[in-house]
């Protein structure tokens, strides 16, 4: 979500499940100062740290993806560490509790649960396919019935 707030994409791209499954199995993310050039290297190399392909390798927590991003905005924070470290790996034993995305009606703003088809205040349907017009839960990406891609929003 960094690269898009920064960039204003995503940084994979494709007109169907499979070609954006690929991107993000198998390719590298593309340099964030390819869409916004006024990015500094700093940011760019938080971001691309976030976006690792292997677990270990990106940051553990939220709060060292915080700190990494403050430090790389104000190089002059004291005490915030080098950046360019690898992230802090968790202990094997620390297990976090998995937790649900709210999706946003586009009506009413409503959060509705991920597998709802439509909102539970309005009724609106909450994520439809533009191409066929078929009933997605808020969750999916792609549609079910055409595969193209949907339009979907994560409070």
């Amino acid at each position: 979500m960094l690269f898009e707030a920064l960039t204003g994409r995503t940084p994979f791209v494709g007109d169907n499940y499979p070609a954006l499954a690929h991107g993000h199995l198998y390719l590298q993310p593309p340099d964030p100062r390819l869409f916004n050039p006024r990015l500094s290297p700093q940011v760019c190399q938080v971001i691309l740290i976030a976006l690792q392909k292997k677990p270990e390798m990106r940051y553990q927590q939220a709060n060292d993806l915080a700190l990494a991003l403050e430090q790389a905005v104000h190089p002059s924070s004291i005490g915030m560490g080098d950046i360019s470290a690898q992230p802090t790996l968790r202990p094997s034993g620390i297990e976090r509790a998995p937790t649900t995305p709210i999706y946003t009606c586009p009506t009413c703003h409503r959060p509705n649960k991920p597998d709802t088809y439509f909102c539970v205040r309005c009724g609106s349907l909450l994520n439809p396919c533009p191409k066929c017009r078929n009933q997605n839960r808020a969750r999916d990406r792609f549609c079910t019935r055409c595969g193209q891609s949907l339009q979907y929003r994560i409070q």
